[in-house]
């Protein structure tokens, strides 16, 4: 029996317990009761007809389409609806692949840039130090480029990282894309007022923004210098110069006119109107090391002290040499944008670098020596071209670029014991 004939069976008691009911005394609790349990049976079977009645609609449906399916004509839209959800999904990974073929790379290449060693360019001393403003707290602008290629694309990003110069850590990092090598290597310059000059410069083409100097941010873009100046629109000519006094550029357009382009303001003067300029390169390149120094008002230089491969201090013009220590290939190494040499403080002498073997060009070592020419304190470094030279309160910074297999990075010397306090790499 269904569930259809129990509930019908269910209905014709409950009418004849009613009527029984209405003939008899309402109130008899018997006759009650079980009307009051048919009927909560009447539920649960009116439940499980609803659900009987869903079942058998599913599979007359399904039926249905078993039916249609065998036809010819069913057949034929089924082998259609299956060739366009083919060719849908096929459309959908193939542009996929498409996309990211093209974007893949690039954010790798974008990821890569962050945390991918990279070759050092050039490191600006700015704040406390030698030749910077005493006012402020020294840190290193550090330069780097990173270089990334896939099977058939190439990216270059160029990276400035902010790095304290008493802890070595890193303050901030902005990654900037060369797409298609048209931006050129960024050359930084103090604007004064917190303000960063930034600019890059490729095939004659010069590209100039101002930035924060505490977080890199943009202060001022290319174009908003253009909209500014009318004049600048023609286009620049020659290498930008940097004014000693105001901390402006010095700019020279294609028609011919010397500009004055005010960082705070961001507008540029005619240098007619302008009372006192000092312009200068905007990059000097230094000169890191060298054979001979000028200390105290008198020349001194390594010299050999039997015609051998060894050299002792020697001061010029003395016709003697002092007693000191024979080094192999040293020289002095030389601090800022000049041949000065780079003294220790409290006059404890200068610092030079040196090989430990004829022949082995592997290690460089750092030392002091007094103007006695007696060795002090010495730090054994990676061989590398030194980019920087730099006495920052009572440590050495030095900035050594990358050579062979090398990797670049910047590394802090205690001035007192020869101690490496912190490195950094690039």
């Amino acid at each position: 029996m269904s569930h259809r004939d129990d509930l019908d069976a269910a209905m014709h008691r409950i009418a004849s317990l009613e009527r029984e009911l209405d003939a008899s005394e309402r109130d008899s609790d018997e006759k009650a009761g079980e009307l009051a349990t048919l009927r909560a049976e009447v539920e649960k079977l009116r439940a499980r007809v609803d659900e009987q009645s869903a079942r058998e609609r599913r599979a007359a449906k399904k039926q249905e389409r078993q039916r249609r399916a065998e036809s010819p004509a069913g057949r034929a839209a089924d082998k259609r609806r299956r060739a366009i959800i083919g060719t849908s999904m096929t459309v959908v990974l193939v542009g996929a692949v498409i996309l990211g073929g093209l974007f893949l790379p690039r954010y790798c290449a974008r990821r890569n840039a962050h945390t991918k060693p990279g070759r050092l360019a050039r490191v600006e001393l700015v704040g406390g130090g030698s030749g910077g403003n005493s006012k402020t707290r020294p840190r290193l602008l550090v330069t780097s480029s990173v270089y990334s290629r896939s099977k058939h694309l190439s990216f270059t990003y160029w990276r400035v990282d902010i790095v304290d110069a008493h802890s070595g850590k890193r303050e901030r990092r902005l990654v900037l894309e060369d797409a298609h090598h048209t931006l050129g290597q960024p050359t930084i310059a103090d604007a004064g007022a917190g303000r960063l000059w930034f600019v890059y410069r490729r095939r004659n083409k010069s590209t100039i923004e101002l930035r924060s100097a505490s977080d890199l941010a943009l202060l001022t873009s290319h174009q908003a210098l253009l909209d500014k100046n009318p004049l600048l629109v023609r286009g620049l000519y020659g290498r930008p110069q940097l004014d000693a006094e105001s901390h402006g550029l010095v700019l020279t357009t294609r028609s011919g006119d010397r500009l004055l382009l005010d960082a705070k303001s961001g507008r540029a003067t005619s240098l007619d109107k302008v009372s006192v300029v000092r312009p200068g390169p905007l990059y000097r390149s230094r000169v890191y090391s060298t054979h001979r120094v000028r200390v105290d008002g008198a020349y001194m230089h390594f010299g050999r002290r039997d015609g051998g491969p060894k050299q002792v201090l020697q001061r010029s013009g003395s016709g003697a040499y002092p007693s000191g220590s024979d080094l192999l290939h040293p020289r002095f190494l030389c601090a800022g944008r000049s041949d000065r040499p780079l003294r220790l403080p409290a006059g404890a002498g200068l610092v030079i670098t040196r090989v430990p073997v004829l022949g082995a060009y592997e290690k460089l070592i750092v030392s002091s020596i007094d103007l006695d020419g007696k060795l002090g304190w010495s730090a054994e470094l990676p061989r590398a071209p030194i980019k920087l030279a730099a006495m920052v309160g009572d440590r050495v910074v030095l900035a050594l670029g990358t050579r062979r297999k090398s990797t670049s990075r910047i590394v802090a010397i205690d001035a007192k014991t020869g101690r490496v306090l912190w490195r950094y790499g690039i």
